[in-house]
């Protein structure tokens, strides 16, 4: 596997997936799935896109909170 790297960017990676995540891919997902008729599926990809969004806001302060 690939080494881990150093929390700082760990955390900035995380931040970036997560933003990823409820941005682009699961609203995306949720428009998709409304177009064809799957409103249920939709509201669950809307769902999860927030809780990436908390994951992120989370992982934003604990990057904030790190001392060099």
């Amino acid at each position: 596997g690939l080494p881990i790297g150093s929390s700082r960017n760990n955390l900035k990676a995380a931040v970036a997936g997560e933003t990823h995540e409820y941005t682009d891919m699961y609203p995306g997902m949720a428009k998709q799935a409304r177009a064809e008729g799957f409103d249920e599926i939709a509201d669950w990809f809307e769902t999860l896109a927030k809780a990436e969004r908390s994951h992120a806001n989370r992982y934003q302060k604990a990057l904030d909170a790190l001392v060099d």
